[in-house]
């Protein structure tokens, strides 16, 4: 049986995880895209499409699967292949992993902003 935290990780969502070197330029990179359970905010058959667009520019809370590393680039609702040409990427600000009662399973959650247009350099 699947641990309690993953069973809520409804929606998919695609990371790029930060690498810990830099370009020559002392610019940040980032790995390959890989797609992971999430639980999105704001994807509710009713939610208000006006009220979303509002809070796009806010910080927004995410449940993810697996540990994200501070500086990640998100994108999602979706999978790898629902990616859009010009995709809205949002950056990790804060992250919070909390343990269950016995320290086995951790529940992830991350804290986003949207970043911008542009992703950083990937590594291959």
């Amino acid at each position: 049986m699947p641990e309690v935290s993953q069973v809520a990780l409804i929606h998919w969502c695609v990371v790029w995880q930060r690498v810990d070197t830099n370009t020559r330029y002392g610019q940040a990179r980032v790995n390959a895209p890989v797609q992971m359970k999430c639980r999105w905010p704001g994807t509710m058959e009713q939610a208000n499409v006006l009220q979303d667009a509002a809070q796009e520019q806010y910080t927004k809370s995410v449940f993810v699967g697996k540990e994200v590393k501070l500086g990640s680039y998100v994108w999602g609702p979706g999978k790898i292949k629902d990616l859009p040409e010009d995709p809205t990427y949002y950056e990790v600000i804060a992250k919070e992993d909390t343990p269950d009662i016995k320290g086995v399973y951790y529940s992830h959650r991350i804290t986003i902003q949207k970043a911008s247009t542009v992703l950083l350099e990937v590594v291959s």
